[in-house]
């Protein structure tokens, strides 16, 4: 949110110069905003990258607890004729359909 904001006073500053030679103070209050806007998406980028790995090992462990529970589960009972469509959990169907 704060880039958002930062970058709508870019763009206010930048019309308001629109059509005419900017003054010193908007020059150097437009550096000012580019340097806090470069700066808050160097760390943002950290962030990103952090929370995809993090996502990602989750995403690993859950399967492999799927996995074991899957391994474990026995049959205890049959009722009727089974299924005979092809059923897909949630998270094979979400990878297939991104």
């Amino acid at each position: 949110m704060q880039v958002e904001a930062l970058r709508r006073q870019r763009n206010e500053l930048s019309s308001q110069a629109k059509g005419q030679k900017p003054s010193d103070e908007q020059v150097e209050t437009g550096k000012q905003l580019k340097d806090q806007i470069v700066d808050l998406e160097h760390k943002l980028s950290s962030i990103d990258k952090e929370f995809l790995s993090l996502l990602e090992a989750v995403r690993i462990s859950f399967r492999k607890i799927r996995r074991r529970r899957e391994e474990n589960a026995r049959e205890e009972k049959k009722w009727g004729e089974p299924r005979q469509d092809d059923v897909q959990d949630h998270l094979d169907w979400g990878e297939a359909n991104g």
